[in-house]
């Protein structure tokens, strides 16, 4: 972890505009610097720089944030890596920005591993990894891309080769051996091996393949200093470059399937490591493309990954899609058989992740098209499936399947949406969230404007800040800026930017490079005001929802408390 003094100390010793300037042509206007964005193509400058909030944004795409954002996002770099670059620049040792200890045991780690590499890399000439290598078609030119290797047969072990020169603690916290009274013997034996490297190309772990009759065909290289396989995608290192040029990333279950389809010709893949797809690993596959393509085996544990992607949706903003294989039980056994034309036209045939789990659900009864026939205990079963399967979902986007379940099944949509979203017994709560269609325009503005303020005035925010309504407010970015601002009321924009998310960032920086309002103190005060009156508003159009809910029903004692709450409401204000 690196100290907040050390990034304090980067951030102070980086100018803004010298630094962006490497990569833009500034111009200076008025009180800023103009340029061309270099994140999307314009022929008129909107890419402006603040040197005094030290802060960029760009009108044109939206894009913008601090310096630490501006390098990430044009060298594809995590904030680590960023740190490391900037704090080079500004002459501060890597060893300052990691502490010393750590940093040398890293070190000492990744040498350990990269050796490792190049021992399995020795011992592929084996006959017994010949032969597999021969079984499974691996040419030449994969073997060298993917770095493959082989451990030796059981019993001889690699451990040797590192005794006396590294310690065992640190041998053992490589993942690669095991510690047993008769000394170190190797995690990995008689298996592939498949190396997996950072986004800087280090090998941090291993995948071993076995090739006798062990009953895991698969281990990984366990939790390390520098290994946490959630954070990782098998493959993106060699292959990142062909997912930002082709604009899509296609992850598969295996580090078979990631070779095979690569050697095959299809080259923006990449593979989740044995594991369910996590929200770090798409948001790495984020600072790629916007686009990820699922391709998982055709078997009950494939069905399973692609369920639990579904919990990553919420998360991201990349549009997520399943290519569905026939008459092949893996993406490589596919491609053996049918090829790479096959699998483009598959993958053109790809379905969005929720409209494929929410057709599975269904044809797990029988033909979708036959849906309108089926008992009225199958139509209730799916829509309980549908239901669980998109908890946790946009409200948005389970009122679309609302409508699409009501149009495939023949049911009333209301019927549907009642299971959906829950309203339960209809009780009268002055505090229900209005489910209708606010003026978003007019106050999602306010909201902007206030928040433009309290960013870039520290002395405003004692004031201000708590008569905010932050349950209220319609965008849940700003439900998390007021949330940070709340619980930072005294720091500076730029130390906030440093703590968010870079999507978060933008956002900041979007709202303080818009803000144009001449007496703040009174824009705060008639905002709030406005906002405080939504608030009753909305208070208002829930509980006449409840009461023609109400009237439908016919429950009288309910209704006449609904009509006198809505009664009390409208004399407020």
């Amino acid at each position: 972890m690196v100290e907040e003094a050390i990034i304090h100390q980067i951030k102070e010793r980086t100018d803004i505009a010298d630094t962006i300037g490497q990569y833009v042509t500034l111009k200076r206007r008025g009180g800023n610097l103009l340029g061309l964005c270099p994140f999307h193509n314009e022929k008129s400058p909107s890419f402006t720089v603040n040197t005094a909030k030290n802060i960029w944004h760009c009108f044109g795409c939206g894009e913008g944030g601090n310096i630490f954002q501006f390098i990430m996002k044009i060298e594809n770099l995590s904030f680590p890596e960023t740190l490391k670059m900037l704090g080079e620049r500004a002459g501060i040792a890597m060893a300052d920005l990691m502490g010393g200890k750590e940093h040398r045991k890293e070190e000492g780690l990744f040498q350990i591993l990269l050796e490792a590499q190049g021992i399995y890399r020795e011992l592929l000439s084996h006959a017994r990894a010949q032969e597999y290598i021969k079984k499974r078609d691996l040419n030449e030119v994969s073997i060298k891309t993917w770095n493959i290797g082989y451990t030796g047969p059981k019993g001889q072990f690699i451990a040797s080769r590192f005794k006396g020169r590294y310690s065992e603690d640190l041998l053992v916290s490589s993942g690669l051996f095991i510690s047993t009274p008769n000394g170190l013997i190797d995690r990995f034996q008689d298996r592939l091996m498949f190396p997996i490297l950072d986004l800087q190309s280090r090998v941090v772990g291993f995948g071993g393949r076995t090739l006798g009759d062990d009953s895991a065909k698969y281990i990984n290289s366990p939790e390390t200093p520098v290994y946490h396989k959630s954070n990782f995608l098998y493959g993106l290192a060699q292959t990142k470059q062909d997912v930002k040029t082709e604009g899509c990333l296609i992850l598969v279950e295996g580090y078979m399937d990631a070779v095979g389809l690569h050697q095959a010709g299809i080259k923006p893949v990449a593979a989740v490591l044995g594991t369910a797809l996590t929200i770090p690993q798409i948001k790495l596959a984020e600072r790629f493309t916007d686009k990820v393509f699922l391709c998982f085996d055709a078997d009950e544990a494939g069905r399973k990954a692609a369920r639990r992607a579904a919990e990553v949706v919420p998360h991201t903003k990349v549009e997520l899609r399943v290519i569905r294989l026939k008459d092949a039980k893996d993406p490589d056994e596919f491609v053996k058989k049918f090829g790479a034309a096959a699998f483009d036209l598959a993958k053109e045939d790809s379905l969005p992740l929720l409209r494929f789990l929410v057709e599975s659900a269904l044809e797990q009864i029988g033909p979708i098209e036959k849906a309108f026939s089926w008992s009225g205990e199958d139509k209730a079963h799916v829509v309980k499936e549908v239901k669980a399967l998109l908890a946790g979902q946009d409200e948005i986007v389970k009122s679309e399947y609302v409508t699409w379940l009501a149009n495939t099944l023949h049911v009333d949509a209301d019927l549907i949406k009642n299971r959906f979203f829950s309203y339960g017994s209809l009780r009268v709560n002055v505090g229900t969230s209005y489910t209708g269609t606010p003026k978003q325009d007019k106050y999602h503005k306010l909201e902007r404007g206030i928040l433009g303020i309290l960013l870039s005035e520290v002395t405003l925010r004692a004031d201000y800040l708590d008569q905010l309504p932050e349950d209220d407010i319609e965008d849940v970015d700003h439900k998390k800026i007021i949330h940070i601002l709340r619980s930072q009321p005294t720091a500076l924009l730029e130390d906030l930017m440093n703590t968010v998310e870079a999507d978060l960032s933008k956002k900041m920086a979007d709202l303080v490079m818009i803000l144009h309002v001449a007496d703040r103190k009174l824009f705060l005060e008639e905002s709030l005001n406005a906002l405080r009156k939504r608030i009753r508003d909305r208070k208002i159009d829930a509980i006449k929802q409840t009461i023609k809910q109400l009237e439908k029903l016919g429950d009288f004692d309910k209704l006449t408390q609904a009509q006198n709450e809505l009664s009390k409401l409208k004399k407020i204000l």
